[in-house]
């Protein structure tokens, strides 16, 4: 009879644990969802010492050049 007790109680926690970790995930998503507001985006604190705010690629293509046809066509 203990035995079973005992195996209710444990029951119960483990669906009492995983109700509490299910409103946790749902919290934690609900916080991503909404995002940080637009004034505490750009703070010092949120960004990391060596990003810069504008990075851009460097330029891999050579479309850029002038070419011989294209003189001609002038």
């Amino acid at each position: 009879m203990q035995t079973q007790q005992q195996q209710m109680l444990q029951m119960q926690q483990t669906i009492q644990n995983q109700q509490q970790a299910a409103q946790k995930a749902a919290e934690n998503a609900a916080r991503e969802e909404r995002g940080a507001p637009f004034g505490e985006r750009n703070l010092p604190r949120n960004f990391a010492t060596n990003r810069s705010p504008i990075n851009p690629p460097p330029c891999t293509q050579q479309d850029y050049k002038i070419k011989p046809a294209l003189i001609s066509l002038v």
